[in-house]
């Protein structure tokens, strides 16, 4: 009997559909944060029931959830999750009139490092991400993040 359950909730899909994405990443619509906090709290309560740790995430790009600042939060306040490294496409802190925001909650539930992907250089990394300006999409999140004192690190797929 395992003494853990991992809960991976998908509660926003992604803008981009990278060539390599094991889940086959793409845009749908978000789960409503209603949903994700019954889920989260249900779950949570089996695990405390059946004397499980519970290790649940928000999965997919969960940074283009309309609410992310509120998904940070309830994940971090309700079960100690941390999201230390935070990992993103960079799509969504680019595109976001919230950004600061939502980097600075990210930072309250612990975070001090972001990781970013890149898959090539300017219209390689597009291609491969399907989505026209991507690349400069996350050199902007990566400036984002850095002007709030967050560090960065970056994944090169080749």
């Amino acid at each position: 009997m395992p003494d853990f359950l991992s809960l991976n909730i998908e509660v926003s899909g992604c803008p981009t559909s990278c060539v390599h994405c094991w889940a086959r990443g793409r845009h749908y619509d978000p789960m409503p944060f209603e949903d994700i906090a019954e889920a989260l709290n249900q779950a949570k309560r089996a695990c405390s029931e059946s004397g499980l740790s519970f290790y649940p995430y928000p999965l997919h790009e969960f940074l283009a959830h309309p609410q992310a600042s509120e998904i940070l939060k309830l994940f971090s306040e309700t079960c100690g999750t941390s999201f230390e490294p935070l990992l993103t496409t960079g799509v969504p802190l680019a595109t976001r009139d919230d950004w600061a925001d939502v980097l600075e909650t990210a930072k309250s539930t612990g975070t001090t490092v972001v990781w970013f992907t890149f898959h090539g250089i300017g219209d390689v990394h597009d291609s491969r991400v399907h989505r026209q300006g991507a690349f400069e999409e996350v050199c902007t999140a990566i400036g984002r993040a850095r002007s709030l004192g967050l560090r960065c690190c970056c994944n090169a797929f080749l």
